[in-house]
């Protein structure tokens, strides 16, 4: 691996996507069912990736694939949602429905990114309740 700036045969790079099936996230999501209440446990990404992606912005569109839901992606990667840098977008594909989120954009259906980064950011505090 070698920092972008190093990468001398690639030029022009208008975008680089993850597959985060298997790859950047592991697999293994469970659904927990215990009496009326239903939880996900999800995988998320690693601090390290998150701050990959925020480096490679300043360069290149980043987009994330998946056959996920789109409000899975959402959460998974609520730290990514609407980061546009040096004029980068994060983009986010999910094969389950079709929708794909551009930024603040959205193509179809779906949940605001603001307030998924909203509602992610309550997480810590609800279970310290």
């Amino acid at each position: 691996m070698k920092h972008i700036d190093e990468l001398k045969d690639v030029s022009n790079v208008n975008l680089v996507v993850f597959d985060v099936d298997g790859v950047i996230v592991p697999r293994g999501s469970k659904v927990i069912e215990e009496g009326n209440m239903v939880t996900y446990d999800l995988k998320f990404p690693s601090k390290k990736f998150i701050n990959f992606v925020r480096e490679l912005l300043e360069y290149t569109n980043v987009a994330i694939s998946s056959g996920r839901s789109m409000l899975t992606l959402k959460t998974m990667f609520s730290e990514l949602l609407g980061e546009e840098r040096n004029g980068n977008l994060f983009l986010m594909q999910a094969e389950n429905g079709g929708r794909i989120s551009c930024g603040v954009d959205e193509i179809g259906a779906g949940h605001d990114p603001a307030n998924m980064r909203k509602l992610m950011l309550l997480r810590p505090k609800l279970r310290s309740i």
